[in-house]
C-alpha cells in the first residue's frame, strides 16, 4: 500500500533495530517479506522500513509482508532490496510515546547519494549530494531530515546537499554504518518546514496575482 495513503505525523525517525529482507518477489507487484524482532505486529499496522511507511498485510511470528506500490518504489531506494538487505524499522506513533526525534511522516520525498565520509574519532561525518534547487528550500543549517528513517541534524548546507555527523549510537543501532561513497538513500524533510515554505509560495503566488505580477 502505498505511504501516501496514510496520514502525517506517525514516526519520529528514532530506529527501533535493524531488520533484514527475508524474501523479495516481484512478479506482478512487489512483495517483501522483513525479519524483525516486533512479535505483536497486526494487519494493517503503519510501520516504517527505511523511512517509509508500509503496512504490515501478513505477519508472522518474526517477521511481516508488505507491498510496495510504484510510487514507493520510485521514490525510495526499495527497488533495490534484495534478500539479505538490511532495514531501518519503526513502528508508528503512540499518543503516549516520548517524541525523541522530530515528526516524520513515511513520506519519502527525494533520495541522496553519499559524496564522502569523513572518520572523526568515533564520530562520521556524511556529505550527502543530489538534491535539486527546489529541493534545497527544506534544508536547513541546524534543522531536521530523515535519512533511511533515522531522524539527524544537519550540520551544514552544500551547492547541491548537506552533512550530517553520526554519533556512535546512531552507527551502532541503524543501517547508516553500512554507508559508503556512492550508496542511495531515503530522505525526508521536516514535514513543518515543507508546510510553511508552501503556505508562504502561495500566498507570494496570491499576492503577486492580486497586483498584476504574476
Amino acid at each position: 500500500m502505498h505511504a501516501r495513503e496514510k496520514p502525517a505525523l506517525m514516526f519520529t525517525g528514532i530506529v527501533d533495530h535493524v531488520g533484514r529482507i527475508a524474501d523479495v518477489t516481484s512478479a506482478g507487484k512487489k512483495f517483501l517479506r522483513v525479519e524483525t524482532a516486533f512479535t505483536d505486529l497486526k494487519v494493517g499496522e503503519s510501520i516504517s522500513v527505511d523511512g517509509a511507511c508500509l503496512t504490515v498485510i501478513d505477519p508472522l511470528p518474526g517477521s511481516f509482508g508488505c507491498e510496495l506500490s510504484l510510487e514507493t518504489l520510485d521514490r525510495t531506494v526499495a527497488g533495490g532490496y534484495a534478500v539479505g538487505s538490511l532495514v531501518n524499522l519503526e513502528r508508528a506513533l503512540l499518543p503516549s510515546d516520548r517524541l525523541g526525534g522530530h515528526w516524520v511522516s513515511g513520506h519519502i520525498d527525494t533520495t541522496a547519494i553519499v559524496a564522502a565520509i569523513e572518520v572523526q574519532d568515533e564520530f562520521w561525518k556524511v556529505d550527502f549530494k543530489g538534491l535539486t534547487g527546489a529541493q534545497k528550500s527544506y534544508v536547513l543549517e541546524k534543522g531536521s531530515i530523515a535519512v533511511l528513517g533515522t531522524s539527524l541534524t544537519i550540520n551544514s548546507v552544500s551547492a547541491d546537499g548537506f552533512s550530517v555527523t553520526l554519533i556512535p549510537h546512531t552507527l551502532e543501532r541503524t543501517t547508516l554504518k553500512g554507508l559508503k561513497p556512492g550508496s542511495a538513500v531515503n530522505l525526508e524533510f521536516d514535514w513543518m518546514l515543507k508546510v510553511i515554505c508552501r503556505q508562504v509560495e502561495a500566498n507570494l503566488q496570491r499576492l503577486l496575482g492580486e497586483k498584476g505580477l504574476s
